[in-house]
């Protein structure tokens, strides 16, 4: 938990921080600021039932403060709750406050309370319109699964915050690059020095996107279903997946991976390569003797977790613990050694590699030295028999491939194709979350699974995978592991990426130096 800097500061919650910051909620109109009309309101809005059923403490929490995030005022709102019923499953089920929020957020309780807050936010924002308050609606919405009325609000948000720039006088002298000046300060001639900044409208952005995506992929998914894709009264299967195709190192010339895998988006084993990639071979001995005394992150799967590949922090181990522990180690205290940076923290490692000619065309590594993800590439990856880490695609739509050294890894890929047939989740990030069960599906429940196109294959030590961009895969270890990947940028989906790092720079510098540093080349 954070401390409390002030006793005030306890009726925020500090325990449960929002994704985004506190949201800017402008005072009302007043004569010297001009008043714009609601021209640009969302369409077929409508409030929630007038008196959802909650109590007097609740109405009050519900009507306080309106530049809250609906984060804090929902985590508020637990802390004042007697939840006990919940309080030990929540403690159970993950110490992460998205996770934990998620959850908190689907109770019946919790959305009676938010569907209140909704309407008292959306009474002000009638009386008083401003960017905050459709700002905390579109958050609110969100909450409520309403995601294209939430990106709605968004685009009203940073409509009037737009008027607000050209409603006011410009005073200020620009100093430094653009991003020394993030915020710029804007004077009104007749009222006080006010912020309109580059961060807020960044930040309003990014949530669009997010709402945008999960909007998106719910649609399309309404779409197959009223067009009876998915047939009725009938006993639905999972389609049989289809087998990963393997090819010897030996007869896959580079023209040929790069024409027919990267630039048609197949998957592909590659086989008889691993061996050739070190000096030395590579075993968890060998690994252990190396670097068996640097201390490196763990991950843990959580089952009911909204995080990327359902992996959540483990605290951390000496590699040599580790190791010793996988033989022993019960199906409860699982964890993964997973995506450990080799360039940076194991550079003697990486003195005894040598990457495939395959992947020569990084556009990565032609970035400028101390770019992001520019020494990120290849990661270490170990695990103990039986752990999964669950559907997920990798970020920022990158390609990646990986080698294993030792024990064996069933994977089950998708086309991106297949992305809204797979319930993605998009809650506080771009990148999806999935609450399906591959390894025992409902198909009463996730229809749309009998509609994917899955590949499937089970990887063998000495063998390569080379994964397309922005497919979604489930990765189960099948013996206990050894194993190296990277993510890499190449022509084929360079679009989609600066496509992805164009919103990612909207919340974060180094990958707006990124976007700009692949534009370059």
């Amino acid at each position: 938990m954070l401390e409390m800097e002030t006793e005030e500061a306890v009726e925020f919650i500090a325990e449960w921080p929002p994704p985004m910051k506190r949201v800017r909620c402008d005072a009302a109109p007043s004569n010297n600021r001009p008043h714009f009309n609601t021209a640009h309101e969302p369409e077929d809005v409508q409030l929630f039932e007038e008196k959802p059923i909650i109590s007097p403490e609740e109405v009050l929490l519900a009507e306080s403060d309106s530049s809250l995030s609906v984060d804090r005022v929902l985590a508020k709102w637990w802390k004042s709750k007697d939840s006990s019923t919940y309080a030990a499953q929540i403690a159970n089920m993950s110490s992460n406050p998205n996770t934990q929020l998620h959850y908190i957020a689907r109770l019946p309780q919790a959305q009676r309370f938010l569907k209140h807050r909704y309407n008292f936010l959306r009474k002000e924002a009638i009386r008083y319109p401003r960017p905050g308050l459709y700002t905390a609606l579109a958050s609110c919405s969100q909450k409520l699964g309403h995601n294209k009325e939430g990106a709605e609000y968004c685009q009203q948000a940073l409509r009037w915050m737009l008027k607000d720039r050209e409603a006011c006088c410009p005073k200020t002298q620009e100093v430094g690059s653009p991003k020394e000046r993030e915020v710029g300060v804007y004077l009104q001639e007749d009222g006080p020095k006010m912020e309109v900044g580059t961060s807020e409208i960044n930040e309003v952005q990014w949530l669009l996107n997010v709402l945008l995506r999960q909007a998106d992929v719910e649609e399309m998914a309404r779409s197959m279903q009223v067009k009876g894709c998915v047939p009725r009264g009938v006993v639905s299967v999972m389609p049989v997946p289809i087998e990963v195709e393997r090819r010897c190192h030996e007869q896959l010339s580079c023209e040929e991976f790069y024409t027919k895998y990267a630039c048609g988006h197949i998957p592909v084993i590659i086989t008889g390569l691993v061996s050739h990639m070190t000096s030395t071979p590579w075993t968890l001995d060998h690994i252990k003797k190396i670097i068996g005394e640097k201390l490196a992150p763990l991950k843990r799967v959580v089952p009911s977790s909204v995080e990327w590949a359902k992996l959540e922090p483990a605290g951390v181990s000496t590699v040599q613990e580790f190791i010793e522990s996988l033989d022993t180690v019960s199906d409860a205290d699982m964890k993964y050694l997973f995506d450990w940076s080799l360039p940076l923290h194991c550079p003697d490692l990486m003195k005894e590699l040598q990457l495939p000619i395959y992947f020569a065309d990084n556009l990565l590594q032609q970035t400028p030295p101390g770019t992001l993800y520019h020494d990120s590439w290849p990661s270490l990856f170990i695990a103990p028999k039986g752990l999964c880490s669950e559907l997920h695609v990798d970020a920022f739509g990158s390609n990646f491939w990986m080698a294993l050294f030792e024990g064996r890894k069933r994977w089950l890929l998708f086309p991106p194709a297949d992305l809204p047939c797979l319930y993605p989740m998009y809650t506080h990030s771009t990148d999806a979350s999935f609450q399906v069960n591959l390894a025992a599906p409902d198909l009463s429940l996730h229809p749309l699974l009998t509609l994917t196109h899955p590949w499937e294959c089970v990887l063998q030590p000495g063998e390569l995978l080379f994964v397309p961009s922005g497919c979604p895969h489930r990765v189960e270890n099948v013996e206990k592991s050894l194993a190296i990947s990277a993510n890499f940028v190449d022509r084929p989906n360079i679009a989609k990426v600066l496509e992805e790092l164009k919103i990612n720079a909207l919340m974060d510098d180094r990958s707006a130096d990124l976007l700009e540093a692949l534009q370059s080349i």
